[in-house]
């Protein structure tokens, strides 16, 4: 993985490895025996594919209800809850990377290409994410939990529209656009697609949002839910 520091307490992280056996073999479940096609397109997509990240390491400052990350100010109880005791947290956003949506093009028009395409990208998004928030800790020297708090996962403790405060947390959104090529539309989604955001925390709890997300029906569900909180 390439880390470059593009101005203080604020990086670059890309990643141009090929995808690992392991998320190849998983792939090979959804291929419906296609696996000379999705062989094809696996050795295809990784001659484009640079998943990235842009990330700060942030001060972190509790008032009341306010939380102050990188001097952007976000009310949320459930964020105080979290952040409480911390001096530091790292906002991120994360993209498999407007190169391979390039390289899926090809395949408009084909559902089952596009299909595969799709997968193939969401293998890339997920396998960089393990290995960005494991470099967090190992650089970082982090020997505790580290969990996520993500705009939009949890409505109530931190809406979708907190995608703004995060995106200013990295310097704006021309900031993130020059440097890992993500944007951000009115609705708040990320172009590319196949991107996440979010701030990683250190924890001693096991702390998912997933366990506060009512959608109990997502595919992504990480873990049981046990309530809504605010």
């Amino acid at each position: 993985m390439e880390h470059t520091e593009i101005s203080e307490n604020l990086f670059v992280v890309r990643d141009g490895a090929p995808l690992d056996n392991a998320a190849i073999s998983r792939l090979k479940k959804l291929s419906a025996d296609a696996d000379e096609e999705l062989s094809d397109m696996i050795n295809e997509s990784a001659r484009s594919a640079c998943p990235k990240a842009l990330y700060a390491v942030s001060g972190v400052e509790i008032s009341g209800d306010i939380v102050k990350v990188s001097g952007v100010f976000v009310r949320s109880t459930l964020m105080k809850r979290n952040f409480g005791g911390l001096s530091r947290a790292f906002p991120y956003v994360i993209t498999a990377g407007r190169e391979l949506d390039e390289w899926a093009e090809k395949y408009d028009g084909d559902p089952f290409g596009q299909y595969l395409a799709d997968e193939i990208k969401k293998a890339y998004l997920f396998a960089f994410s393990v290995k960005f928030k494991e470099m967090i800790k190992q650089r970082y020297s982090i020997s505790s939990r580290l969990s996520s708090m993500n705009p939009g996962s949890l409505e109530k403790a931190w809406p979708l529209s907190g995608q703004k405060e995060l995106f200013m947390m990295l310097g704006g959104e021309e900031s993130v656009l020059k440097n890992i090529g993500v944007t951000l539309k009115e609705s708040y989604l990320m172009v590319p697609q196949k991107s996440g955001s979010g701030i990683l925390f250190e924890t001693e709890t096991d702390y998912e949002n997933c366990k506060y997300c009512p959608r109990t029906d997502c595919p992504h569900r990480r873990a049981a839910f046990v309530g809504v909180k605010k």
